[in-house]
């Protein structure tokens, strides 16, 4: 089994008036000079050892980061995990890629369990705990801190590596900013794991076989994107299955390097004088369409945006106007980026130890319990279809608070009644959306939902209150 942990990092600096001029003259991204340019206090340039990517800029030559990140000594030597988790650890390395704004840390190493006996769901995610759980530091440094967690830390360390010295300008920690991390497990059937709880399958045409999954991990209070990608089946090409990887790792960094200069933006950090405003709509109007078009570098992407998707902070909205300096065109574009972003309800498992739990986020209202996957998909499909959909605000808002209360409903009750509550739900929600609403098909649901929330007494009044809400605007 291989992991890669990535850290997306956005360097700012190119849309910031003056702060060019602290930075050094080389690396120039997304051309540097391999074997000539280096990225001080972490190594060399070096080229793919696998050769070009032409799909994606930045991506034929990276940094060997081997000198900025240290793992502990003897790392090759030392078991992660206890039991049926216990693991040997190989072939690591840690990279640095960028395009200019867009840049990234890649941790890669092979895991290789010691045990035959095949992990189920919860085994694999606490795997993946403990092997994102590695302690690591800077050079130099004494101090130890888990992988997962490196993010703020790389970015601080290359805001420093990047500058000029003799410059004398004093550069500010948000120029350089660490978004949220990504994981990518590459693995066989020999690996003896299963796919993560609440994962999703994606279909791919890229590599001709159901071999793609997503899941939300949360691992000690950090969110995590998880691929799982397996490479065995004999379907798939090798070939395809490298750009697909690539694509993945590309996508989730342009993702969160997009979020970072947005929300910048919207903090007034960004500036409005030329040349640094025509950067940054040159900037969103390459951006944008790399994570919202349906088909991006030869690959069919709308699933995998649907799937990763991750919502925007409750600061945001609203505040889209904001773009209204970028001409109409591309501000439009932002804010239905943004309104995209915010209507999803991400179903999270929960890692602390050795306690596995599973949450939904809907909006600014959070449940968590321990969902089957049936339940917990229907209770994410019925906010989402909510939320994007074209009904009038006041129905979608009151499909919304509905949602998070079934959901809540949902959690004290048996699985199997559960399961049927989320039914009911979602053929309201379905119904409710719809051009024409279908009386008896709704009416059905809801006096479906009612019946379910008397078998428990706090939640007989608040489902009461929000299914009568929801047929009101039906009328």
């Amino acid at each position: 089994m291989f992991q890669l942990l990535l850290h997306p990092i956005s360097d700012l600096r190119p849309l910031l008036p003056g702060v060019d001029l602290f930075r050094l003259g080389r690396p120039v991204w997304p051309t540097p000079i391999a074997r000539r340019d280096f990225v001080r206090s972490s190594g060399a340039v070096l080229p793919r050892l696998q050769g070009v990517v032409d799909d994606w800029a930045g991506e034929d030559n990276f940094a060997n980061a081997s000198l900025t990140l240290r793992l502990p000594d003897r790392f090759g030597q030392q078991t992660l995990g206890q039991d049926t988790l216990a693991s040997s650890v190989g072939h690591v390395f840690r990279r640095f890629y960028s395009s200019g704004i867009v840049s990234r840390y890649e941790t890669g190493f092979r895991i290789s369990r010691l045990s035959d006996a095949k992990l189920d769901a919860m085994g694999t995610a606490k795997l993946l705990a403990t092997t994102t759980a590695v302690p690591v530091r800077l050079r130099n440094s004494p101090e130890t801190f888990p992988l997962l967690n490196a993010g703020t830390t790389l970015a601080r360390h290359y805001l420093a590596a990047s500058t000029d010295r003799k410059s004398g300008g004093k550069p500010q920690q948000w120029w350089v900013a660490a978004g949220e991390p990504a994981l990518l497990v590459e693995y066989a059937e020999r690996d003896a794991i299963s796919v993560l709880p609440h994962a999703r399958l994606v279909s791919s045409s890229r590599v001709g076989a159901e071999v793609l999954h997503h899941a939300w991990l949360e691992i000690s209070g950090q969110r995590l994107s998880t691929w799982l990608l397996r490479n065995d089946d004999p379907e798939s090409s090798p070939t395809e299955l490298r750009k697909l990887r690539i694509h993945l790792i590309r996508l989730h960094t342009e993702r969160e390097c997009l979020r970072l200069v947005l929300e910048a933006a919207l903090q007034e950090r960004l500036s409005n004088t030329v040349p640094q405003a025509d950067a940054l709509k040159d900037y969103l109007d390459a951006s944008l369409p790399m994570v919202t078009r349906p088909v991006s570098h030869g690959v069919e992407q709308s699933q995998l945006l649907e799937v990763a998707r991750s919502a925007w902070s409750t600061a945001l909205p609203g505040q889209a106007a904001s773009f209204a300096a970028l001409g109409r065109q591309v501000g439009d574009k932002v804010a239905r980026y943004i309104r995209r972003s915010e209507a999803i309800a991400p179903v999270v498992t929960q890692i602390f130890g050795d306690k596995v739990d599973t949450h939904i986020q809907m909006g600014n209202v959070t449940v968590a319990g321990d969902f089957n996957f049936v339940t917990a998909q229907n209770i994410q499909n019925s906010f989402n279809k909510a939320a994007s959909s074209d009904a009038p605000a006041p129905l979608k808002e009151a499909l919304k608070d509905l949602t998070a209360k079934v959901a809540e409903l949902a959690k004290q009750i048996p699985p199997d009644k559960a399961e049927a509550v989320s039914k009911d739900l979602a053929t309201l929600t379905t119904e409710a959306v719809s051009k024409e609403p279908r009386k008896p098909w709704y009416e059905l649901s809801a006096n479906g939902l009612l019946e379910a929330a008397k078998t428990v007494g706090a939640m007989t009044g608040p489902i009461t209150t929000a299914v009568k809400a929801v047929l009101a605007l039906l009328v």
